[in-house]
């Protein structure tokens, strides 16, 4: 079995590189909030899971036909250890058949609002994402 890292490890110039996408279009899925990628200082970082999770909003988005909107709307109402590698996802079945969406959108609720679990709260993607949330003006806000 493969393992996919959290780990921040690669500049956006790397990233880009590796998924197929222009700089910018990443620049761009961050500031619509479909990717929070981890900073040292001004630099974005990328893991693999970040990877991951950028080719599949680009095939949802290219092959699947769904605009970014719509990608930003569904994810919404997923948690996001449905969609990353995590504690939480490892003791939850996100399988199709036994994943409860309103379950799943209850907690994003409950997350949005800074009640999320003590787990979610040492995530390093949690934060960032509440860190994003907090500056005026964002995508997310």
């Amino acid at each position: 079995m493969q393992t996919i890292s959290a780990t921040p490890r690669y500049r956006i110039s790397e990233a880009s590189r590796r998924v197929g996408l222009h700089p910018r279009t990443l620049m761009l899925y961050e500031r619509l909030g479909l990717l929070v990628p981890q900073r040292r200082g001004h630099q974005r970082r990328y893991s693999d899971d970040d990877l991951r999770w950028l080719g599949c909003i680009r095939e949802i988005n290219h092959r699947g036909g769904v605009s970014l909107a719509g990608i930003r709307a569904f994810l919404h109402h997923l948690p996001c250890w449905a969609l990353r590698n995590c504690a939480m996802r490892a003791v939850r079945d996100v399988s199709p058949g036994h994943f409860d969406c309103e379950s799943a959108a209850r907690e994003v609720g409950e997350i949005l609002q800074g009640r999320a679990s003590d787990e979610c709260k040492q995530c390093g993607y949690y934060r960032s994402v509440m860190a994003l949330r907090a500056r005026p003006g964002s995508a997310t806000h």
